[in-house]
């Protein structure tokens, strides 16, 4: 039971920080007026789960193309299939992103030494992103090869291309769509694939149509860069979507296909003419790539079908004048979840009254909705009931302490940490219909109240640190999960530990990919895991009722 409702409310962490913004400011702001100690959540604020998370990349350009980045989540408008769509997610940040390099190593290649000018070029890119990017290196001819898996140490990359020889012909479309696969390995939320090459497919065991549709279903965006001869670049740019050979073979023609990937995934294309160009090019990526807007959105239609989704966006406000808008067209969902790791819930078996109840549970979040880094240190002692969280009947101030109780997620501020330490006070009250009424041995953890923190929250993943005291409160048990695409993936399962009692201090340290949880000062575990490097903090209670105090985050510092 506790497992379906984890995974529910592991979702809807997801959107926590999506609420109206409307209808959650006026209404605190309305009790701060009126001197209300409670108000009661309208129906407005229920929402049901939707885990299908839609990552727009998007770049404004203004005069010569320059970017522009000083808008506003109220900026822009979202629609798909022309249904408006309410942006659950807005950052205009440096963030880091999984990258693919696809490098043609064909013959054309090698013979005119721009093999080594791609690779060059390839690893002045990566030099000049964020440093907590991420990469892999894949090399084509006629077939691909994954010179190095994704890695932070680009010197390995540039070590590894050091002895690269070209042969061979051009697979263009298959080497693609093997990019695309692995970069779902990505541990980022933003991905992206950069193609060097000197030639048209001729190879490909897919077509163009193929090769759109996986794009289309794909959240990556894809950048070509034709790094064509004179006479082919002016051949290719005189010529349609086709082009016709000496031998009479008609083939698509690459500059047509690098600008349909281009515009499907709302990346650019680029056809440089000298190495000077093409640096010049992986600089011009690279900026681009640290200064674009991220949107996140859950579509209002969730139906599992592999139908186009047009997507437009609008700027609104009068300082958008004169500009103008890059993303992608549109998207295809897919019918399964080829990222999810692990299946969440029971197929076996209907669910039950309490499961089916996690659909319409209402989440809240505390003043603030647009991210923002966290100071040093956040320290709220809820001694004061005006400090800005949420007070209504089932989350609120009450003699020092803040109140959770049913199935209740709330948000520490709008802050974002990365490497940081959160802890805070939290006791379940007991359950009078379970004290003493099951015997120690025959507990089953998943009837168990559960309360916690969830860190390192985003839209499209997040962590959480559970537990569930058992009803003598003498011992409980704990658990470590991550969540991706809305599915959730068991770090620590449900494990029984004598530190844990009915009221407990909780803390989580994160470190890079270092994750350590203790209770009441006692080390319980210490994982490994990289989905997510920063985030914002929760607290929150399901299946019973909590009381927090003294919550703490802190950055580390070196």
């Amino acid at each position: 039971m506790h497992r379906r409702l984890i995974s529910g409310l592991l979702s809807l962490s997801l959107i926590v920080f999506s609420l109206n913004s409307s209808i959650s400011q006026r209404a605190l702001a309305q009790d701060a007026k009126e001197g209300k100690q409670k108000q009661r959540v309208s129906d407005e604020n229920t929402i049901r789960l939707g885990n299908v998370l839609i990552t727009l990349n998007v770049s404004v350009l203004g005069k010569e193309e320059k970017e522009t980045t000083n808008l506003t989540r109220e900026n822009f408008e979202l629609l798909e299939d022309d249904r408006r769509q309410e942006i659950a997610f807005f950052a205009q940040e440096d963030q880091p992103i999984s990258f693919g390099l696809l490098i043609d190593r064909s013959q054309s290649m090698g013979d005119t030494g721009k093999l080594q000018n791609a690779m060059r070029a390839a690893l002045s890119f990566l030099r000049a992103g964020n440093p907590q990017n991420e990469a892999f290196c894949m090399m084509f001819n006629e077939s691909t090869e994954l010179l190095f898996d994704f890695t932070s140490d680009f010197g390995k990359i540039e070590s590894a291309l050091s002895n690269l020889d070209a042969d061979g012909g051009t697979a263009l479309y298959d080497a693609i769509i093997k990019g695309l696969e692995k970069l779902k390995q990505g541990k980022h939320r933003r991905r992206a694939l950069i193609i060097i090459t000197d030639g048209a497919d001729q190879h490909s065991r897919h077509s163009l149509t193929e090769l759109i549709v996986q794009a289309q279903q794909s959240q990556a965006q894809i950048y070509g860069i034709g790094f064509f001869s004179p006479d082919e670049a002016q051949a290719y740019k005189a010529s349609g979507s086709k082009i016709t050979l000496i031998n009479g073979k008609e083939i698509d023609n690459p500059r047509f296909v690098f600008q349909s990937l281009a515009d499907e995934s709302g990346a650019a294309v680029f056809f440089p003419r000298s190495e000077q160009e093409l640096n010049e090019v992986a600089s011009n990526i690279a900026r681009s790539l640290r200064r674009q807007y991220l949107l996140a959105y859950y579509p209002s239609d969730q139906s599992d079908d592999e139908r186009y989704r047009n997507i437009k966006m609008n700027l609104r406000g009068a300082n958008t004048s004169g500009l103008k808008i890059k993303t992608r067209k549109g998207y295809r969902m897919r019918g399964h979840n080829d990222d999810a790791e692990e299946e969440t819930v029971a197929k076996d078996r209907a669910p039950s009254a309490r499961e089916r109840a996690v659909a319409s549970l209402r989440v809240e979040t505390s003043v603030g909705l647009s991210d923002e880094p966290g100071p040093d240190q956040y320290q709220e002692s809820f001694a004061d009931s005006s400090s800005g969280w949420p007070n209504t009947e089932d989350s609120f101030y009450e003699r020092s302490k803040y109140h959770l109780r049913g199935n209740r997620i709330v948000t520490a501020k709008n802050y974002v940490y990365s490497d940081f330490e959160a802890s805070v006070n939290v006791e379940l009250l007991p359950r009078s219909k379970m004290s003493g009424l099951q015997r120690l041995d025959t507990i089953n953890v998943a009837e168990l109240p559960a309360a916690g923190l969830y860190f390192r929250m985003n839209p499209g993943s997040t962590y959480v640190f559970l537990i569930a005291p058992a009803p003598d409160g003498k011992e409980g048990y704990y658990k470590l999960a991550k969540v991706v695409a809305g599915r959730q993936i068991d770090l620590v399962s449900w494990k029984k530990d004598t530190a844990i009692r009915m009221r407990n201090h909780l803390t989580v340290r994160c470190q890079g990919s270092q994750i350590e949880l203790y209770a009441n000062h006692i080390r319980l575990a210490v994982v490994k895991d990289a989905a997510n490097l920063q985030g914002r903090v929760a607290i929150a209670v399901m299946g019973g009722q909590a009381t927090f105090d003294d919550l703490l985050l802190k950055k580390i510092k070196y």
